[in-house]
Formats: structure tokens, C-alpha cells, sequence
């Protein structure tokens, strides 16, 4: 693909039995999972899916560069993210414990990815002895927080905290792309079992502000409603389709990911919240396709869900906005999809 790489050999790939290096580009502008540097190995260093991780998280994060936010990665997969917002203005630490509370079972063994530096209050909140963090990934760490991470004990001193967590610095969040027009060094490739490849340009959005977007109900979106749709449509980009992503004030309530219908994604966001023992009321959705039917608006009108953000441009498209005007729920089209196979 005309260009040199060099090799970085990984731990493993998805599973401890599979060999697997990173090879990264020479020649180019900037790298940022690719430059990444391990201030803390832990056991044996990153594994392909620890590096995927924090790529997966800062596609999500880019979009909120510009404030304190985090994100709590899965299987590729945001567990939690929270942001800093005007009406919410999260210290990095409690960007960190809304994201978790996305779903703190998930959670478990994650990697946990900063947009700012980590102070002392935020690693010892991760050091607590009650989250177990596989990667803690950011643009830089204040002094002091590699001792927490290192020597954190619970149980009287018996217990380590974390002790084969991985600390990983990267540069270049600022530099990603993410709307389109945006300049871009890179193709993604995907490749199949016989060894034939794809070769696609990467998803860029051209959803920048909610002048972008289109109004199609009889309710227009209140000004935090269209912070939070922006947000959700960000993150719904992060989520294995067919995902969504229930949002509000700043925080992932929770997401829906990988289901084959639609309506199962919302579904399961919605029991996901609630097992939580926690409420959807006045949260917003966002879709990364088309609602295609009206049993999904009904189930966000059940839940007390406020607004919709989703790509539109279904055959169903009339018969889906008049149930939001039923129901008082603003919905706003994007004209675009954000579906991710990854």
C-alpha cells in the first residue's frame, strides 16, 4: 500500500494461542494508538484487543477532546462513557465514576481511556480495590499517579490493587479526524478468510452542530436535549451495530450493541438501566440506522425517552415521527448512518 511500516509485537491477538504484531506507518503526520507508550507494563505488556480498546475509545473520545471525558472500553465495545458538559461539569474523577456506572458489571477488566491527564484523585478512585482495570490509557499522568498505580493496597495491605494493570500515554487525540472534509492519513482494511481484503475510506460524520441535523417533529429539541443527541451520536458511532446509545446530561446510561433488530438494542439498553435500579426519564437515543418501525418508538415513549437522533430516510418514516408527536418526543434526522461492523 506504498508505505514502510515497522513491527511492534503485541502479547497476543484474540486469544492467548494467536501471534500477533502491530505494524506501524513511518512516513506519516502524527500516530496516537500507534505511538502509544506502556509506562507500566503489567503482565507481559498490551495484547491486540487492550490496543483496539483505547483506538476504540478515542474514536469516540475525539468528538469530546476538548473537555474532561472518559471512556470505559469492552470487547470494543463502550461499557460507559461520561463527559464534562455546561450543565454537568465533571472533573476528570468523575468522568471516570459515571463511566463506570454504565455498566459496572461489564465493566470488569476494562480499559479505561482519558481525554485529559490523570491527577491523584482519579487514580485513586481506579484504585479503590472496587474496579478491576485491565488498561488505563491517556495523554498524560500527574506526578504522583504512578506511585498510586503501583503500590495500592486493600485488606490491610494484603491485597494489591491492579497489579498487572497496563499504563499507557498517547499524543495526538487533538490531531484525529472527525467530520468529513477533515484531512486523513489512513484506509481501513478489512480482511477476509481466504485472504482477499477490503479497502475502505475511514467513517468520518458531517454532524458537527445541530444546524446539521433536521427537525421532523411537531417538538423541537430543547438546547440540552441537542447536546445530548450530539453526544449520543458520537458514541452510537462507537457501538456495534445495530446500536444505540441512551444518554443523558453528559453520561451513558447505557448502550445496546450487536443486535440483530433494532428494537432488541433499545430494549436492552432500557433493562440495563433499570437493573441499575435507575431511570431513562428524560434521556435522549441515539440510533446508528433508521428506526423502522413504530414498536421502537413505543418503547422509548414507555421509558420516558425525550428525544431521537437517527439517520431517517425509512419507508416507515411518517408512520415513526407521528408516534413521537404522540407522544411529545422531539426526533431529529441526520441523513446519514453510522453502522460499525467492528
Amino acid at each position: 500500500m506504498g508505505k514502510m511500516y515497522f513491527k511492534v509485537p503485541k502479547r497476543y491477538g484474540d486469544n492467548p494461542h494467536q501471534a500477533c504484531c502491530l505494524y506501524v506507518p513511518v512516513d506519516v503526520d502524527f500516530q496516537t494508538v500507534g505511538s502509544a507508550t506502556e509506562e507500566k507494563s503489567g503482565k507481559q505488556g498490551l495484547s491486540m484487543t487492550n490496543t483496539r480498546d483505547i483506538d476504540r475509545a478515542c474514536r469516540i473520545l475525539k468528538y469530546m477532546r476538548e473537555v474532561p471525558a472518559c471512556a470505559v472500553m469492552k470487547h470494543l465495545n463502550p461499557a460507559g462513557v461520561a463527559r464534562y458538559t455546561k450543565h454537568n461539569p465533571r472533573r476528570v474523577a468523575e468522568c471516570f465514576r459515571d463511566a463506570w456506572d454504565g455498566d459496572p458489571v461489564a465493566a470488569f477488566g476494562s480499559a479505561v481511556v482519558f481525554t485529559k491527564p490523570v491527577d491523584k484523585e482519579t487514580a485513586g478512585l481506579i484504585q479503590d480495590g472496587s474496579h478491576y482495570v485491565e488498561v488505563v490509557a491517556a495523554p498524560d499522568f500527574e506526578e504522583g499517579v504512578m506511585g498510586i498505580f503501583e503500590s495500592a493496597r486493600v485488606d490491610g495491605g494484603k491485597k494489591k490493587v491492579n497489579p498487572s494493570m497496563r499504563v499507557v500515554t498517547f499524543q495526538n487525540l487533538d490531531k484525529l479526524p472527525r467530520y468529513q472534509g477533515d484531512p486523513v492519513n489512513h484506509m481501513e482494511i478489512v480482511t477476509n478468510d481466504d485472504g482477499s481484503l477490503f479497502i475502505q475510506e475511514p467513517y468520518l460524520t458531517m454532524i458537527r452542530s445541530p444546524d446539521d441535523t433536521e427537525v421532523v417533529t411537531k417538538r423541537v429539541p430543547t438546547e440540552a436535549e441537542y447536546d445530548d443527541m450530539l453526544s449520543a451520536w458520537y458514541v452510537t458511532q462507537g457501538l456495534r451495530s445495530n446500536g444505540v446509545a441512551l444518554w443523558r446530561d453528559g453520561q451513558l446510561l447505557a448502550g445496546g450493541t450487536g443486535q440483530q433488530e433494532r428494537v432488541r438494542s433499545i430494549r436492552y439498553a432500557v433493562d440495563l438501566v433499570k437493573e441499575k435500579g435507575h431511570s431513562t426519564e428524560g434521556s435522549v437515543l441515539g440510533s446508528d440506522g433508521y428506526i423502522p418501525m413504530r414498536d421502537n418508538i413505543d418503547k422509548c415513549a414507555e421509558n420516558d425517552i425525550k428525544a431521537i437522533i437517527e439517520p431517517g430516510e425509512s419507508m416507515a418514516d411518517k408512520i415513526v415521527i407521528s408516534a413521537c408527536d404522540e407522544n411529545d418526543i422531539a426526533m431529529v434526522f441526520t441523513k446519514e448512518r453510522c453502522f460499525s461492523h467492528h
